[in-house]
């Protein structure tokens, strides 16, 4: 196949992880902000190499409580000790395993938020440098994330989400608002086909929204998650698309 894509999920967040993992190439483990702990993070990496599945780290707002989904007012160094918190924990945790993290993806309101703001996204760069300066930043095809992680020289790969629905600007849609997240399977493996053929999604009334990815994201807590995993890596591959990870 010539062509290829990188299909992860975000995972240890309390979902059945090993039924995703055999279908994915990569994932994106909670280590603490907005759930888990040093023993579902253990855990989650040791499932993550049984399957052969590239780890990397999911840091998010220090909310438990709203599970990361609400922005905080926090200030800049208080969100960026936050951050190296979260990742020296699982660091720690994958040195000990000798697992190695390849990437970093911030999670839920914090992915949002670095779409739009430099602050935010110079945060999640600073933090990342401190702990993990050879990883890759996961993010949004645009934003002030992106610029920040060209700016300092650090990689970046562009995710489009196979089960969230975009606006026309290319953000997706909040939440908050009905339809956000995309259960339909049907509509999950249109999104993931056309996504991996670099086509783009669809906007909320069916407009082309032109959108540039190198990995798909499919949810773990979303519905059906585990299923809609095979379903969409046989499409990619029915479609003479290879699922791997970036080397």
């Amino acid at each position: 196949m010539s062509r290829s894509i990188d299909l992860n999920a975000d995972i240890g967040e309390g979902y059945d992880d090993e039924a995703v993992l055999p279908f994915i190439s990569s994932c994106n483990i909670a280590c603490g902000g907005h759930i888990g702990d040093e023993e579902t993070i253990a855990t989650t990496l040791q499932h993550a190499v049984a399957a052969g599945v590239a780890a990397g780290a999911h840091p998010s707002y220090p909310d438990q409580e709203y599970f990361g989904r609400r922005s905080l007012t926090v200030d800049d160094e208080t969100l960026e000790a936050a951050l190296i918190e979260q990742l020296e924990m699982i660091k720690r945790i994958a040195d000990e395993q000798g697992v190695a993290l390849g990437h970093v993806k911030p999670h839920g309101a914090l992915y949002n938020d670095a779409v739009g703001s430099p602050a935010r996204a110079r945060s999640i760069v600073s933090a990342m440098s401190a702990v993990l300066p050879d990883a890759i930043i996961v993010g949004a095809p645009f934003g002030a994330l992106r610029e920040e992680a060209d700016a300092t020289g650090i990689s970046y790969r562009s995710e489009g989400f196979v089960d969230r629905q975009y606006l026309d600007d290319g953000t997706l849609m909040p939440r908050s608002r009905e339809g956000a997240v995309i259960e339909d399977e049907a509509r999950q493996l249109i999104q993931a086909v056309r996504l991996a053929q670099g086509q783009g999604a669809f906007g909320p009334g069916g407009e082309p929204v032109p959108l540039t990815v190198e990995t798909l994201c499919l949810h773990g807590d979303t519905k059906g998650a585990a299923e809609s995993a095979e379903k969409i890596h046989a499409a990619l591959l029915d479609h003479g698309i290879a699922v791997r990870a970036p080397r």
